[in-house]
């Protein structure tokens, strides 16, 4: 817009940029070599006449109608640039629908089969990510800032044949209408006191953990589970600063995430007494006849710790990713310059999560299994001090 005649008497704008996209895209990331066919592999070995001799048996379910999964990505978005350029500001908003997306299905058991990938499901994404960039100063002290936020909503459209929800492991599942590995737990009531009736299905005892009857059907069962926690973050966002002043330059970055949820399995793992392990140092406070505390169960419970929202936590968090600061030389004879530096890398992080690292998942890189800690190590905290040379 900003080359149109009518733009021309704008001075304050350098240029502005509308723009919008559609496109169909096919991915085949998560198919392996042979999935669509019914191969074997070799198994145990088995006594035949006195001698061994090594069995075959099938490697999974051949799945002739595997194909590539399609992405629809519609796209609109601004770029605005003022005062000559020296502050830019991008914006797009996209709206991304995936169809005979690739799924890893868990089979029954009675199948003799443990999973197998299919088109099997549908998803979507829509969002909207900002940044811009800024020359702040630019005298004897230059100062740029880098700038960006994302804001993403994604939603299951549909599962294969009548199924509308799979667990992926036992707090995390995949459910239609919802985000991808939204946790679907029972609901901490507090504790068993003395004289209370237990319900049947609890699978607790007095001083034990008391769960929700959602229902109210007068006992516990699956279908008091429910959806108590997104790990999926309202927005993330990152700041970059760069500052120069004579020899002097000074460069950090800030990054961090709002809204998302973490399943604290390390807290699950060190609140339950089962007397082989180390547990939280409250537990020397846990529940007894004489202590009838809410806070933690007592020690005769034999491991029945139900998969509560308890262990929920907000893994909010802001961190320093890196930190550097550095000196330059430039009239060192016989080299070009010497600039020495101190840098830091994850220096500061700000977040009321109780665990290690709220930047964490077990599982790695599943976009299914999100926002779980068990027992992860956090990442690391390190100083580096070094001399860069140019001759």
């Amino acid at each position: 817009m900003s080359e149109e005649d009518f733009f021309k008497n704008i001075s304050a704008i350098s240029d502005f940029k509308i723009r919008g996209s559609y496109g169909l895209t096919g991915n085949a990331g998560a198919i392996s070599p042979y999935q669509s066919l019914a191969t074997i592999g070799s198994g145990s070995s088995y006594n035949l006449g006195n001698l061994y001799a090594t069995g075959l048996a099938p490697n999974g379910i051949a799945n002739p109608d595997l194909k590539w999964e399609r992405s629809f990505q519609t796209n609109f978005g601004i770029d605005l640039s003022f005062l000559d350029d020296r502050f830019n500001f991008v914006a797009d908003y996209y709206i991304k629908r995936t169809e005979d997306l690739l799924y890893t299905k868990i089979l029954p058991q009675s199948s003799g089969y443990g999973s197998i990938v299919g088109n099997f499901a549908e998803l979507q994404n829509k969002g909207l990510e900002m940044s811009l960039s800024a020359v702040v100063i630019n005298k004897a002290l230059n100062w740029n800032v880098n700038a960006n936020i994302s804001f993403n909503r994604n939603k299951v459209l549909g599962l294969d044949g009548d199924v509308n929800e799979a667990f992926v492991n036992s707090y995390s599942v995949v459910s239609v209408g919802q985000p991808l590995g939204v946790f679907k737990t029972f609901v901490f009531d507090g504790i068993y006191q003395t004289g209370e009736e237990i319900l049947p299905g609890s699978g607790s005892r007095t001083g034990g953990t008391k769960v929700k009857d959602v229902n109210e059907d007068g006992m516990i069962s699956n279908a008091d589970q429910v959806i108590t926690g997104n790990p999926n973050p309202d927005y993330v966002f990152g700041i970059s600063n760069n500052l120069s002043y004579k020899g002097f330059d000074l460069n950090f970055f800030i990054s961090g995430s709002v809204g998302n949820d973490i399943y604290n399995v390390s807290r699950y793992t060190l609140e339950n007494p089962l007397g082989n392990r180390n547990v939280l140092a409250g537990l020397a406070d846990r529940w007894s006849p004489t202590n009838p505390s809410q806070e933690y169960v007592s020690g005769f419970q034999g491991g029945r710790l139900p998969i509560s929202d308890r262990f929920l936590e907000d893994g909010t968090y802001i961190r320093l990713k890196n930190i550097s600061l550095g000196y330059t030389l430039t009239d060192v004879k016989g080299f070009q310059k010497i600039r020495v530096y101190l840098s830091s890398n994850n220096l500061l992080t700000s977040t009321n999560y109780t665990g290690y690292d709220p930047e964490v998942n077990s599982y790695g890189g599943s976009n299914t299994a999100i926002g779980i800690d068990n027992l992860v190590y956090p990442v690391a905290k390190s100083y580096l001090v070094g001399v860069q040379i140019s001759f």
